[in-house]
């Protein structure tokens, strides 16, 4: 997985709000299926089938490779400098767990 950070010119340096460890923590999180019903908004329930939640990975454990950069995002908007967005391309190599016929593409 590689994650690309587009930070507003002239925002604060994405470093100076906190380490990027833990950015990438909160990211992975973000991006795995939820563990407790605690890590879920109130427009889920963990036991209801009928709303799936689409996640990229079942747990960050999966995570073999990781690599980070960040450059300047020259399109943000006056609103992305006032609240300091930021903006993540991320890029991932999908490997299915268990092999359907609906996922042979992805082998």
């Amino acid at each position: 997985m590689s994650v690309l950070l587009l930070v507003a010119p002239n925002s604060p340096h994405l470093l100076a709000k906190g380490d990027i460890d833990n950015r990438m923590k909160t990211l992975l999180d973000g991006l795995r299926m939820p563990q407790q019903k605690s890590e879920l908004l109130d427009l889920h329930d963990l036991g209801n089938l009928e709303r799936p939640i689409y996640v990229l990975m079942e747990d960050d454990s999966q995570v073999a490779k990781l690599s980070v950069e960040y450059d300047t995002y020259l399109a943000a908007s006056d609103a992305d400098i006032k609240n300091d967005v930021v903006n993540a391309i991320i890029d991932v190599q999908i490997r299915p767990t268990l092999i359907t016929i609906d996922n042979t593409l992805y082998l």
